[in-house]
C-alpha cells in the first residue's frame, strides 16, 4: 500500500459499497485503490485465471494459481493488503441479481471494467432491471484501457438505457491473448485511469 500511497492521492476511508464488474488487470487494480475509500466492494467475474493472463494481474500473482476464480484471487489480495470487506461473485455479470448483492441498498457506486461490449450491456441491462432496489445508487463508471489510452463514462442511474444504446453501435473487440504484454507496458495508463475514477467518484461523496 505504500506504493499506492506515493502515486494515488487517495484520502482517508469514507465508508461506502462499491460493485466491481470485472476483475482483470484493470478491475484487480482499481479494487486496490477504491479499498481505500470503500468499506464494502463486491468482486464480479465470471472468469478464471488461465496462463496466458497471469502476466497482467501483477498484484495479484501472490494470489494466483490456473483454474482461481478471479473475484476470489481479488478478495484474497484484498485481505492480505486492505481493511475492506469485500465479497467475490463468481458469475456470468449476465446472470447477476444486483438487489440481491450483499448490502445492496447501500450500494453507491458500480464500476465496470469488464472487456467487452455484450458484457458491459448485460451489466447495465440487470443494473437497470435493479434500479429501484439500489436507492443509494449514484453512479455507474464504464472504465477500460485500449491502444488509444483509457476510457472512462459517467453514468447517472436515469441515463442507464441511452448509455446501453451508444454501447449497442459500439463494435467488439476479439478477444487476444497476446494483449497480456501490452496490459503489462500499459500500467502507467492503468494507473492514471485509477486516478480519474478515484476522482469522480470524491467528487459524489
Amino acid at each position: 500500500m505504500q506504493f499506492l500511497d506515493k502515486t494515488v492521492n487517495i484520502p482517508s476511508r469514507t465508508p461506502s459499497h462499491i460493485a466491481i464488474v470485472g476483475c482483470g488487470s484493470v478491475g484487480s487494480f482499481l479494487s486496490l485503490v477504491l479499498a481505500k475509500i470503500s468499506d464494502k466492494i463486491t468482486l464480479i467475474d465470471k472468469d478464471t485465471i488461465e496462463p496466458h493472463n497471469i502476466p497482467t494481474h501483477t498484484l495479484i500473482k501472490p494470489f494466483l494459481s490456473e483454474q482461481t476464480p478471479k473475484a476470489l484471487a481479488v478478495k484474497l489480495m484484498l485481505d492480505a493488503m486492505t481493511f475492506a470487506n469485500s465479497a467475490p461473485l463468481h458469475a456470468d455479470v449476465g446472470e447477476v441479481n444486483f438487489a440481491d448483492l450483499d448490502f445492496s441498498r447501500e450500494l453507491e457506486i458500480i464500476v465496470l471494467a469488464t472487456d467487452t461490449v455484450q458484457s458491459r450491456i448485460a451489466a447495465l441491462k440487470n443494473i437497470q432491471q435493479a434500479i429501484d432496489d439500489l436507492p443509494s445508487l449514484k453512479r455507474i463508471i464504464d472504465t477500460g484501457i485500449d491502444a488509444n489510452g483509457y476510457r472512462i463514462a459517467v453514468i447517472k442511474p436515469e441515463e442507464v438505457v441511452q448509455y446501453m444504446t451508444i454501447l449497442q453501435d459500439m463494435p467488439e473487440r476479439q478477444p487476444d491473448q497476446t494483449r497480456a504484454c501490452e496490459r503489462v507496458r500499459n500500467f502507467p495508463v492503468i494507473l492514471s485511469l485509477a486516478n480519474a475514477v478515484m476522482g469522480v467518484i470524491l467528487s459524489l461523496i
